[in-house]
């Protein structure tokens, strides 16, 4: 089975495909290993590579990249500039804008795999783990005493590491604020307690309040990091958001510290384009294209810009029946799911593919709302998160409307009933106290 694509016997077969500098990728799911399964795939690989780091893009996955060559991913992300341009294609198609964006997903670098490996032995066939015990029991608490040992490796938080004297001064705002938004809140906080720099503690604050549903602290925490740095533009636009959200003048006098004509300019496009949306004005909101598409990759409002540029070429691509400007909104959306705005991007990519007429990219967009949904109701009852009662509405609202749409053609009910249980469900929980 697949427990024999983990051996050392087979590592040792696949390197001897590879060229000298030549890179092996391995995935593994977290629901097989736990710790001391994880140290023997690291030492696995160290057996046959000189180099190991591992990488975890979701909770639910780890990447293994072993080379006998010196393996500087995000040193060719810091210098993409100088890169072919088919490579800053692709890492542009993946997500990936700065070393950062990698840097939030490294688990262990090469020092790091080395050390957690330390007197691990290797699998092999005739003593293969994961193929006698497939499936790791008590999950969730071996996920949890995994990533528990994996903490004290992180480079991010390693003062004297070298992505901190190899890539420069790195945008820790940006990388906490991505990990919140992708629900490593933990994280995050350990970053914010490992800088000495109060704008930037209170900054990271904000962002975990307001990903909490709690407006108002994350105002006040937005207000204590412009008190540090008056010219913080990330924490004067999150504080204009959480006001927003709060529905609240809270904090306004004749100095207001999110005053908005303080901005760059193109963030002050963004909330002019907000304003736009809220008025179903799309031609005016398109006319800001040009603006909003300059936002970069570090600045705290590109996920509100990039869901602007999306949702005025659903309405306009629909009005003209443009099929390509329909599927350009798809592609935004996708570009920014799993980094902010998740339920709002869902549900219009379900928008999006119902004007396409594409029924099954539509069903499976909708069972990733019902597990996002989920995910925030379980989080609600442990107490990690207060589902806003405005977001509440909305996920109520837009879950009936996916439920009236999958009883009508050209979806066919009794293949989408599974889905439509799976989402009544949800809604009834929605509607508890």
């Amino acid at each position: 089975g697949a427990s024999h694509l983990y051996t050392s016997e087979f590592v040792e077969m696949a390197k001897g495909h590879l060229e000298p500098e030549g890179v092996f990728v391995q995935w593994i799911g977290t629901p097989f290993v736990d710790l001391e399964l994880m140290r023997a795939l690291c030492a696995t690989l160290l057996e046959h590579f000189s180099y190991l780091r591992v990488y975890q893009p979701s909770r639910g996955m780890f990447i293994l990249l072993a080379s006998d060559s010196s393996l500087q991913l995000e040193q060719h992300v810091h210098n993409r500039a100088s890169q072919p341009a088919d490579w800053q294609d692709y890492l542009r198609s993946s997500g990936i804008f700065t070393p950062e964006d990698l840097l939030l997903t490294l688990t262990l670098d090469e020092v790091a795999s080395t050390e957690f490996t330390h007197r691990a032995l290797p699998i092999s066939d005739n003593d293969n783990a994961l193929a006698t015990r497939p499936h790791v029991r008590d999950q969730d608490d071996a996920t949890d005493a995994l990533l528990k040992a994996l903490e004290r490796y992180d480079p991010i938080l390693q003062p004297t590491s070298w992505i901190h004297s190899q890539l420069g001064p790195l945008r820790l705002d940006y990388i906490a604020h991505r990990l919140i938004q992708e629900g490593d809140e933990q994280r995050a906080l350990r970053l914010a307690q490992s800088v000495s720099e109060p704008t930037l503690k209170f900054l990271i604050q904000g962002y975990g309040l307001q990903q909490q549903g709690k407006p108002q602290a994350a105002l006040a925490a937005f207000a204590q990091s412009l008190a540090h740095e008056s010219g913080n533009h990330s924490a004067r636009y999150a504080g204009i958001a959480s006001r927003q959200a709060a529905r609240s003048d809270s904090l306004r006098s004749a100095e207001d510290p999110f005053d908005p004509n303080t901005l760059p300019t193109s963030a002050q496009a963004v909330l002019q384009g907000q304003a736009f949306a809220r008025q179903k004005d799309w031609v005016r909101l398109a006319k800001l294209e040009q603006t909003l598409a300059t936002v970069q990759a570090t600045e705290g409002w590109l996920a509100d810009a990039i869901l602007l540029r999306a949702l005025w070429r659903r309405h306009l691509g629909a009005l003209v029946g443009d099929q390509n400007v329909l599927w350009e909104s798809i592609q935004l959306i996708d570009r920014l799911l799993g980094r902010s705005h998740k339920a709002q991007l869902l549900f219009l990519r379900q928008d999006v593919l119902a004007q396409l007429g594409d029924t099954q990219a539509y069903i499976a967009t909708a069972w990733q709302t019902h597990r996002y949904a989920t995910s925030l109701l379980d989080r609600s009852r442990s107490g990690a998160f207060s589902l806003p009662k405005y977001e509440s509405n909305m996920l109520k609202h837009q879950l009936d409307n996916t439920l009236s749409l999958l009883r009508d053609e050209p979806f066919k009910p009794n293949s989408t009933l599974d889905l439509r249980v799976a989402l009544h469900a949800v809604i009834d929980s929605l509607r508890l106290p």
